[in-house]
């Protein structure tokens, strides 16, 4: 039997409201207790395992080695913050954020803002969006900075792999999950009579109930999630003390949600979320299942107790400050409210009024009182987790604290393709008995940066890879624990067809009965069927770095999409997604919302997510001639590159639409590389629209095709009179024609400021036609490298394939009228050192009077830098 925490020594029950004593009086289990010696906890040490720890540590510190390279300590703008729900201790927020970070979930920060800073927790990372759980009282700020250790769960991680894994955890369950197939025992189908769900789902269940360790295959779409709902609330009908772990908040929500609709009757405190959720459908279930919501009722008499012990600290505090300032005027602590300032508020009041001598120990007192009220709600979390019989958590709390000590009947690893190694073994020793893995090795796998051998072998590589099941699959040589589902009931059949051709060759998907039979959803090309290549070649698109340096996005693709979201209606689900952050951030204000029934994000987000219509944008483009992204060219079904493209296009419930510019894939890409067979499959199977048609056949005001015969484009974004306006040209022409000109004089001379950005010309015409733009009042500066080619001025945008200023463009322009997308826009496009513009600030100029180049690639420290030498002048 194990041991039970021991009430601490000489807790002094006496400081507490006669409320909460009497609370304790029925629940002396809400006191802080010492927990027993780690050594006395969970299994009896397996020596077999040692080396096996010890490699996973080595693992660990190569990946601290590799993220203190990178970047250690971060400190991240955030803007545009949103707040999504309300818990009973804090806020979950949504926030913009300005970089390009990967931060992980259940990763403990801070918010700063001003001279405050909040604790909270990283609840989703979707390329520049930002979901945290915020401790507060009142509603976070809008904007502010993030304080993240981008190394806090390594460090966790590997104080656990070193100091108590080998006494927590079951050797025999981690023996049970790196079993290789000839090592599995005979497998037991139990139960052959019932009937759960039919089919492949009922034959994994009557394993997964009569076998210690199991194995669920679940490509998209097949009901992998539903079908783990049902062996939980089996499981939970049979009496067995279950945890469920996903890689993030999100899967762990939907799963718990989905437990629920089929598990409806649980009680209070039967079945707990650990750690703060990410969907707010999880805060607003019948029967709470967040600690807070359980505290609520719980440790409601505590809750109060401590909201009026700081309501008097504040008083006091208050009263002691008001008589310093009539001694001395000011006091410098005015802004600390911790305990040591406190104390020396009262102490200093003391010094200067001696008649009142009570205010030192009634300081000591509810300082005393504060600090036992807030032992007792982090005993009754804990407590409620001891209590629970179904616990849902991110595989990251399997090492934290909230499970410290914890042992279950059944562990469930779900979306185990995206949890490393050694996660998936931490997990699994927490059971005593069954183990159950889910995943699709096929879609996206785990996250890291150190190339280490050992490093790859255990975070760079998942619990199906260690345990060899895709090499199994691949040789149609399957062990008798895994079952794969194949029946899939997302997808209408031609998009079924082309995601088993690029993933699932070994296990064609089969479309039910029920996605044939279901309701048509309104689409953005109904005409063009299920699947839609969209080709963007001859508008000639661009693709550059944000910021001129980091990831990729592509302006004209945005404009494209969003015509096709203006044609989309309202009860339309829709997903946007991108590979790069960048892009992402562009179709994001092109969507207009963030939430589950629209969005903009990078992949990763959307996986285990779905909607009726999916965009796929490549953002690949010939213009711009930038280096390809490797993974572009990845062939085999295990690389990263045909994982993301798998997930990205098995997300489309009706319509999936390809957004690429045709001919720079096929001119970039390998012809075997999963991308370029998705793209010929898609054009064969489905639909080859051109984007020019597509822009035409829309009635929209958002996004127009113009040729260079209609009204100038650069008049008509000037016309809007803005206060700033930017334009961005790979090069100047020779001459800059009197009609460009005269547009910039006239826009200047109602007030706009014009900022140009061009590459350095190498010839003295190109340093004419600068001069020639100067002198009609365009702020000009060089850069080492562009290629950017767009007009902007308030919510005017245009993009053009040709540069910006040319006197005859071959190729169309694409003009569209967003506050949002022009906002999103100029944020990517600007660079380190512009100057002010929001306050009309120009760029400096060098004594001959030409603009400066700011440098990128010829830095020795990696940051750009103004050049004080005229490249032209000498």
């Amino acid at each position: 039997m194990r041991p039970k925490p021991q009430l601490q020594q000489g807790i002094d029950v006496s400081v507490l409201p006669d409320s909460v004593r009497q609370l304790v009086a029925d629940h002396p289990e809400f006191l802080p207790r010492s927990r027993p010696a780690a050594d006395a906890l969970g299994p009896v040490h397996d020596p077999s395992l040692d080396d096996i720890w010890t490699e996973i540590q080595q693992a660990l510190d190569d990946e601290l080695l590799a993220v203190w390279k990178s970047i250690s300590t971060l400190t991240l703008r955030l803007t545009a913050g949103q707040v999504l729900s309300t818990t009973n201790r804090g806020y979950v927020v949504v926030y913009e954020v300005e970089r390009d970070v990967r931060l992980t979930e259940g990763q403990q920060v801070a918010l700063r803002a001003g001279e405050k800073e909040f604790d909270a927790e990283v609840l989703a990372m979707a390329g520049a969006r930002l979901q945290l759980w915020v401790r507060a009282s009142s509603a976070p700020p809008p904007e502010g900075e993030l304080l993240a250790d981008a190394s806090f769960l390594l460090k966790r991680r590997k104080e656990f792999c070193g100091q108590r894994a080998t006494s927590e955890l079951s050797g025999e369950t981690i023996h049970m999950v790196l079993a290789k197939s000839e090592d599995v025992v005979t497998v037991q189908d139990k139960w052959p009579g019932l009937d759960w769900m039919g089919g492949e789902q009922d034959h994994f269940l009557r394993i997964a109930l009569g076998t210690p360790m199991s194995w669920l295959w679940g490509p998209p779409g097949t009901g992998k999630t539903s079908t783990l709902a049902v062996l939980l609330d089996e499981l939970h009908r049979r009496g067995e003390r279950i945890l469920f772990v996903s890689n993030t908040n999100t899967a762990v929500d939907t799963a718990l949600l989905r437990f629920a609709r089929t598990t409806p009757g649980y009680g209070m405190g039967d079945v707990v979320r650990v750690g703060p959720a990410a969907l707010a459908e999880v805060e607003r279930l019948p029967t709470p299942v967040t600690v807070e919501g359980i505290g609520a009722s719980r440790g409601e008499a505590i809750a109060t107790a401590l909201q009026q012990c700081e309501a008097e600290l504040k008083s006091l505090r208050a009263r002691n400050l008001a008589a310093i300032r009539k001694i001395d005027g000011r006091y410098d602590g005015e802004d600390d409210d911790s305990d040591t300032a406190l104390h020396a508020i009262a102490r200093r009041r003391d010094k200067y009024f001696d008649q009142d001598r009570a205010t030192v120990p009634k300081v000591g007192y509810l300082v005393e009182r504060r600090h036992l009220l807030r032992e007792m709600l982090d005993r009754l979390e804990v407590a409620t987790y001891e209590q629970a019989s179904v616990l849902f958590a991110t595989v990251h709390q399997a090492y934290l604290r909230r499970l410290q000590g914890q042992r279950f009947d059944c562990v469930v690893i779900d979306e185990a393709s995206m949890v490393s190694a050694d996660l998936a073994l931490i997990a699994a020793g927490l059971s005593d008995k069954r183990v159950v893995v889910a995943g699709d090795f096929r879609q996206l796998g785990p996250i890291h940066q150190s190339e280490s051998p050992v490093a790859q072998k255990w975070l760079a590589r998942s619990i199906f890879e260690h345990a060899g099941i895709p090499l199994e699959v691949s040789r149609h040589s399957t062990r008798p624990n895994l079952v794969a589902l194949r029946q899939q009931h997302r997808m209408r059949p031609a998009v079924a067809d082309l995601v088993s051709n690029a993933a699932y060759s070994e296990n064609p998907l089969i479309t039910s009965d029920l996605v044939m039979s279901r309701p048509a959803v309104a689409v953005a090309l109904p005409e063009a069927g299920p699947v839609v290549v969209v080709d963007t070649s001859k508008l000639r698109p661009w693709m550059a770095r944000a910021s001129g340096i980091r990831s990729r996005y592509n302006p004209i693709h945005a404009q494209i999409a969003q015509v096709l979201v203006d044609a989309l209606p309202e009860e339309t689900s829709l997903g946007l997604i991108s590979p790069f952050a960048p892009q992402s951030a562009l179709l994001r204000s092109v969507v207009g919302r963030d939430d589950e029934h629209r969005a903009a994000s990078t992949v990763h987000r959307f996986q285990g997510g779905e909607r009726d219509v999916i965009l796929w944008d490549a953002t690949l483009a010939s213009g711009g001639r930038l280096s390809k992204v490797p993974w572009f060219s990845d062939s085999k079904t295990w690389e990263e590159g045909s994982r993301l493209v798998n997930v990205a296009i098995s997300r489309a419930r009706e319509q999936l639409i390809i957004l690429a510019d045709v001919s720079s894939m096929r001119a970039g890409l390998g012809f075997d590389s999963t991308s370029m067979r998705v793209l010929r499959d898609a054009m064969k199977a489905g639909a080859l629209v051109d984007a020019c048609d597509v822009i035409r056949s829309t009635a929209t005001t958002a996004a127009e095709e113009h040729s260079h015969q209609d009204r100038p484009p650069l008049g008509w974004v000037l016309e809007a009179g803005a206060q700033m306006a930017m334009l961005w040209t790979p090069s100047l022409p020779d001459p800059v024609s009197p009609e460009i000109l005269e547009l910039l004089a006239q826009a200047h001379r109602r007030g706009t400021q014009i900022y140009l950005r061009t590459v350095t010309p190498i010839t003295a015409t190109g340093h004419r036609a600068a001069h020639a733009l100067q002198a009609v009042g365009v702020s000009v500066r060089y850069l080492e490298h562009a290629v950017e080619s767009f007009a902007l001025c308030g919510s005017r945008v245009a993009s053009c394939g040709d540069p910006l200023l040319a006197t005859d463009p071959a190729g169309p322009w694409v003009m569209s009228e967003s506050r949002d997308f022009a906002a999103v826009l100029l944020r990517l496009a600007k660079r380190k050192h512009d100057p002010k513009m929001t306050a009309g600030e120009t760029d400096s100029v060098l004594a001959c009077g030409h603009p400066q180049t700011l440098w990128y690639y010829r830095s020795t420290d990696g940051l750009p830098w103004l050049d004080g030498v005229c490249r032209y002048c000498g």
